[in-house]
Order: structure tokens, then sequence, then C-alpha cells
């Protein structure tokens, strides 16, 4: 069973660019005020939860009759699962798609959300015998969601206008997800869906924004 916590870490500075002092004989106003600010972050994927998508109806009240439908999670088939390469196509019952795991090893044979309470009871009857009632075999939390690496960067430029501090001009340029490279959502879990394991959206790939500000 894996913990049921992600990690993360984040780390972020700013450094001055010593312009100045790397060119002495140039212009103050164009060597100095140069700085950057760095932002990395890394953090293991969501946990991800798996439901046997039962109908939540009135006369469908679930396992217990009391309700509890949509605590009915699906059955799973192995002992771990296993992750695939989001980079790569892969298929399953004849559906191609970025699959993050295998949907073939997940079910909802036996489940069932219509535990009468009225005076006619089913047959097993898992209102008065909780031996037979189905919740499903997957734990919660039994597996993880894509992680996330990423790298935002900006560049600053500050410069007098007039006077040593009374107006000065910020230029700033940033860039969110700098590396530009393919950082994946956690996939879909509705097991009643064709695309069920699969990957179908990403976060956004390099945004790059230039602002201005005037301060007296």
């Amino acid at each position: 069973m894996p913990p049921l916590f992600s990690h993360r870490f984040a780390a972020s500075g700013s450094w001055e660019l010593p312009f100045d002092k790397a060119c002495s004989g140039c212009s103050n106003r164009l060597t100095r005020g140069w700085t950057i600010y760095p932002i990395f972050s890394w953090r293991t994927g969501f946990p991800l939860d798996i439901s046997a998508g039962l109908s939540r109806r009135r006369e469908r009240p679930g396992p217990s009759g009391a309700g509890d439908g949509n605590q009915v999670r699906a059955n799973f088939t192995g002992t771990s699962v296993p992750t695939l390469d989001p980079h790569h196509d892969s298929t399953f019952k004849s559906n191609s798609g970025v699959y993050w795991f295998d949907p073939t090893m997940f079910n909802i044979t036996g489940l069932f959300a219509d535990a009468s309470v009225s005076a006619i009871r089913p047959n097993p009857d898992p209102v008065n015998d909780p031996s037979v009632r189905t919740y499903g075999t997957l734990g919660r939390n039994r597996f993880f969601g894509p992680g996330r690496t990423n790298l935002d960067f900006a560049i600053g430029k500050k410069t007098a206008l007039w006077g040593e501090n009374r107006v000065n001009l910020t230029i700033r340029a940033e860039m969110f997800n700098m590396l530009n490279h393919t950082e994946f959502q956690p996939p879909s879990t509705n097991i009643n869906s064709t695309l069920f394991g699969q990957i179908t959206s990403t976060y956004d790939p390099r945004i790059i924004q230039i602002s201005g500000r005037i301060e007296f």
C-alpha cells in the first residue's frame, strides 16, 4: 500500500546581476538594476480514486441501504498499478490513446447500488446481511497520477528616470514553464467512460509576458 500523501519541493530566489562591475566603463543606466527571479518546483502526483460510478437514484440507496452508493470503488484485479509512459500511445480493447494505467485491470462486476429498504428484499439481502455488501476491492488512494516538474523564470531591469530614486522605470519579462516541456494532468478515472485511464489534457506550455511599471 503506497503512502497516502504526496511530496512537494519548491525553491525560489533573486540575484542582482553584477553587470556594472563587469563593465566599469559602461553607462550605469545600461548595467545597473538587472535582476533575475527563478522559481523551481517539483511534486509527485496526486492520489487517484476510482469510483464504481453507481447511480445515486432514490430507489438505489447503496450497498448498505443508507445512501452510500458513492462510497463504492471499482474492483482491482492486480497487486500493484504499473503506470505507463504518457509520451507514447497505448492500446487497450481497440482504444488507442495516452494511457496512464491499464484500464482492463479494473471492473465493477458484482457491485450494485440497489439495496432495497422496502418490504420486498433483494436476493441477496445486503440490508440485513452485511456480509454481502459490496464496496469494491480497490483501496483508497491506491496509486498516484503524474508528477510535475516546472521552472518559471523572470528577469527585470530597474532604471532611474529622474533623480536617484524619485522616478524609476521597471521592465520585467516573465516565462512560465520556461523549458516548455509537457506537463501531464491526471487521467480520467470515470470507469464508465471510453477515456478511462487516459490523459486528455496537459498544463499550459511556455507562456511569456512583459510588463512595465513607473514608480514615483
